[in-house]
């Protein structure tokens, strides 16, 4: 599955902001917008290492310079053991669309931690160029992988097989990550999953199934 090049005009983002601000979108900016439209939220620190790391600031002034023309927007997140993380997402629904993303969807099953573990997922998997969040599979990723929908997949480069992605937050039980894992075992998929070092229920890696501790 290809994925579309999304590179919106200037113009016409500040148009969806209806920001008066005058823009010039860098090409870290464009890396950095067009990532975010794939996983919806990523972290200062994590822009600061895959986006600025060539800027004195790491990227401090320009990711403020794209929320004050109203192109993402910062929240504080808190995370047990790490305190607070500022993270930025699009500012709008229309925002995100553009870049072919979406906002994210937090709540009692789903949280902010989970989607930056999918996030620093992503980046130390070398941005797979078809990573896809579960949002976005197709009606053949869903035939492919089954009842048991991962948090995201994407497609080996040497290869070209499915590769399922689930996240763990640290709070999966034994018998909800052999449920999920054994299902996509059956169907020959191999899958990689991530999780903090203190959690719940240890992963097993294995030949078909590689582990990353974030």
């Amino acid at each position: 599955m290809t994925r579309r090049n999304y590179n919106p005009r200037t113009r016409r983002l500040l148009s969806l902001a209806e920001s008066t601000k005058v823009l010039r979108l860098t090409k870290a900016d464009r890396k950095f917008l067009r990532d975010l439209g794939k996983i919806q939220i990523i972290s200062a620190a994590q822009a600061a290492e895959h986006h600025y790391s060539h800027l004195k600031t790491q990227g401090t002034q320009s990711l403020q310079r794209l929320e004050d023309a109203g192109i993402l927007r910062s929240r504080n997140i808190y995370i047990a053991g790490q305190g607070r993380v500022k993270t930025f997402e699009f500012s709008s629904h229309e925002m995100a669309i553009a870049w072919g993303g979406r906002l994210p969807r937090t709540g009692s099953s789903r949280s902010d931690y989970h989607e930056l573990i999918t996030a620093e997922a992503y980046f130390r998997l070398n941005r797979p160029e078809d990573f896809r969040l579960a949002s976005r599979f197709s009606k053949s990723d869903r035939n492919i992988i089954g009842e048991h929908l991962p948090d995201a997949a994407y497609s080996d480069q040497m290869t070209g097989e499915l590769i399922v992605f689930e996240a763990d937050a640290g709070n999966y039980s034994k018998q909800q990550i052999q449920q999920k894992s054994l299902s996509w075992e059956r169907r020959g998929l191999k899958q990689v999953w991530a999780q903090p070092e203190k959690a719940t229920s240890k992963i097993e890696a294995s030949e078909q199934l590689n582990v990353l501790i974030v």
